[in-house]
């Protein structure tokens, strides 16, 4: 999978389970997940750990579930990343 079909899964991803209408394309790098931006909570954000590992095979640790991977979409993405496609 390449970098930008990665993103574009992750952003739809994101997209399902914010609680206010938030269409894929309109995420960014800045878009802000938790509090103050698309304010997943703490189920849809399980929610979304299932989903990366059931769509795109990424095992997301319980103790990688921190703001550091999670605030930001832009940071998702580099938490996912090289997790979905690891160097050979």
């Amino acid at each position: 999978m390449t970098p930008d079909e990665l993103r574009a899964r992750l952003a739809a991803l994101v997209a399902s389970l914010a609680p206010a209408s938030s269409p894929a394309e309109s995420i960014t790098d800045d878009t802000v997940l938790l509090d103050g931006g698309i304010d997943l909570d703490s189920l849809s954000l399980l929610d979304l750990v299932v989903s990366i590992d059931d769509e795109l095979g990424v095992r997301v640790a319980s103790t990688d579930v921190t703001p550091e991977h999670f605030a930001t979409f832009g940071r998702l993405v580099a938490y996912v990343t090289p997790r979905a496609n690891p160097e050979p």
